[in-house]
């Protein structure tokens, strides 16, 4: 007995044998009718009967079913061994044809290109790129006109010269008041002087220190002399010149120590050392 290809198929799992309407099921995937697994539609090999008389009939058996009239779509051509690994590759893994009246059209799929691993890869790298530290950018400093001591030298003495100057006016104008040179007002110049250069050095971003202290204690004694000078010029002792001369001549031991006093009380205010904050 010989076998012959017909257009039979056997499910795999129920054994239940079905006859396809044309060879182009072949190769394809569908549910079976009966125990509603999915298989692939293979040619079932059959051992060729005896042969018959004209008068007898082949009897189906069983086991068999009518004509599987499922419409398949016919297949354009043989795709080559390149067309089909690619094709392999974009098409879903599966095709379900179903088994009702008409079969529906194969929807195309877009290709997955990542998976879940590669998702969670990605938010852990981007989680990762989060979390390490970034060097700040740095900014473009602006270089300043002048050094940085002589701006901060421009504050001290603008400040403490213009406390000094009104300071030497205070003290001309009490002596031209009360018609005596209070000496012990020099001691208020050198602390007004000091508060002066205190607040040029914060017009300078806080630079108060020795610098400043020392920068009001210069200003200090350069304004008790103009201050000691104008106090004798106001009591009609001498003129402007002489003012001058008689304050650095008349000199006392008491004059030494108010001025020495005075140079001190300028130092620690600019040095900020009187600041309670």
């Amino acid at each position: 007995m010989s076998t012959s290809t017909s257009h039979r198929t056997q499910c795999p799992h129920c054994q239940k044998i079905l006859k396809l309407k044309s060879e182009a099921m072949f190769g394809r995937r569908t549910n079976c009718p009966q125990c509603k697994e999915k298989f692939e539609v293979k040619p079932m090999r059959v051992k060729s009967p005896p042969q018959r008389t004209s008068g007898d009939t082949m009897q189906m058996g069983a086991d068999e079913t009518d004509v599987w009239t499922n419409d398949f779509t016919e297949r354009k051509s043989a795709p080559s061994r390149r067309s089909r690994t690619r094709t392999s590759k974009s098409s879903p893994k599966e095709e379900d044809y179903g088994f009702g009246e008409t079969l529906p059209q194969a929807s195309p799929r877009r290709r997955s290109r990542s998976t879940g691993t590669s998702k969670q890869a990605r938010k852990n790298n981007e989680a990762d790129d989060r979390d390490r530290p970034r060097r700040k950018p740095k900014r473009k400093q602006k270089q300043p006109m002048l050094p940085s001591f002589v701006f901060e030298f421009l504050g001290w003495s603008i400040g403490g010269g213009i406390a000094g100057l009104i300071g030497a006016l205070i003290w001309a104008g009490v002596a031209y008041a009360t018609g005596y040179e209070i000496a012990y007002v020099c001691i208020g110049i050198g602390g007004f002087v000091g508060f002066g250069t205190l607040m040029g050095a914060a017009v300078c971003n806080e630079s108060q220190g020795f610098g400043s202290g020392l920068t009001a204690a210069i200003i200090a004694l350069g304004a008790v002399f103009l201050g000691r000078a104008l106090a004798f010029y106001s009591l009609n002792y001498y003129t402007i010149s002489e003012s001058f001369e008689q304050a650095i001549q008349q000199m006392g031991f008491r004059n030494f120590l108010y001025i020495a006093f005075s140079i001190i009380a300028a130092f620690m205010a600019g040095t900020g050392l009187w600041n309670t904050d």
